[in-house]
């Protein structure tokens, strides 16, 4: 069983900020029916160098940790954006 907390919702801000800054669709590249597995399994879309500035990738990668322990609250996520 899934449990859903807030972390859920940093996730989720991560692959939409991610297509705020690429301008790509995410998981274009994977089946509908192999997204979720995938995700699960650790898979992350690449981050473009050319699209994401080195500081907005940081708090990506953190947003989407495998290990939803390890990511900010949304109060640091908001610090390190306004900062």
């Amino acid at each position: 069983a899934h449990i859903y907390s807030s972390a859920s919702d940093i996730f989720a801000f991560a692959i939409i900020l991610r297509e705020i800054m690429t301008g790509e669709k995410p998981y274009t590249s994977l089946e509908v029916s192999d997204i979720c597995r995938e995700v699960i399994n650790g898979y992350r879309e690449p981050l473009p160098s050319e699209k994401v500035p080195p500081r907005v990738k940081r708090i990506i990668k953190d947003c989407w940790d495998q290990n939803p322990g390890k990511r900010p609250l949304a109060q640091i996520v908001h610090e390190s954006l306004v900062d």
